[in-house]
């Protein structure tokens, strides 16, 4: 922005797909697929510039709870990478009035974020080793593309205040050090 003094590239890029798979009952089908890049112009880049990905992209995950990590405290660091991508089947729920607005989901999320900007984490390897205090040093761990898979499903409400969404995801795939959440309540507009 004007007067700040941070420079760096970011991309993202996101596709959907919908397609109705029975008509007649309005069961409808979803896939999305993600991704980013955020690079540095000449500089480093600050840790809240990077990509931090769980939650509503892959759900079963805390918001942050996957990617590099600092091994001493356990902070999520951010990635200059990530993709996510996510297979979903909405339906309206039987029994219910339609015009009550409740409709169930089935879904799976899967995805990953990693490589941790050098400059805003330094790892323990090349910058700890002839620091004067090294507990103050951070030691990355799980800076690696390893893919997180969840699944699970969810109950959707045309609310009079907007939409709102309740997710039960579970993590079928994930890494030692992610954080977990079974239960996630988000609104918003979209499908």
């Amino acid at each position: 922005g004007v007067g700040g003094d941070v420079a760096y590239s970011r991309t993202k890029l996101e596709g959907r797909y919908y397609q109705e798979l029975y008509p007649a009952w309005g069961v409808v089908g979803m896939l999305k697929a993600q991704g980013g890049i955020v690079q540095g112009l000449g500089q480093d880049l600050s840790l809240p510039d990077q990509f931090f990905v769980g939650g509503e992209t892959i759900r079963g995950f805390q918001s942050n709870g996957i990617g590099p990590r600092d091994k001493n405290t356990g902070d999520a660091l951010g990635g200059q990478y990530y993709i996510a991508g996510t297979a979903e089947t909405v339906f309206p729920l039987p029994y219910l009035p339609q015009e009550v607005g409740m409709s169930g989901a089935l879904f799976t999320d899967v995805g990953t974020l990693w490589h941790v900007d050098p400059g805003s984490a330094q790892s323990w390897e090349t910058n700890c080793n002839n620091a004067s205090n090294p507990s103050t040093c951070v030691d990355v761990v799980s800076d690696n593309a390893i893919i997180r898979w969840s699944a699970g499903f969810g109950f959707l409400w045309q609310s009079p205040f907007g939409p709102i969404r309740a997710d039960f995801a579970w993590p079928i795939a994930k890494s030692e050090w992610d954080q977990t959440q079974v239960f996630r309540l988000s609104g918003g507009t979209r499908f």
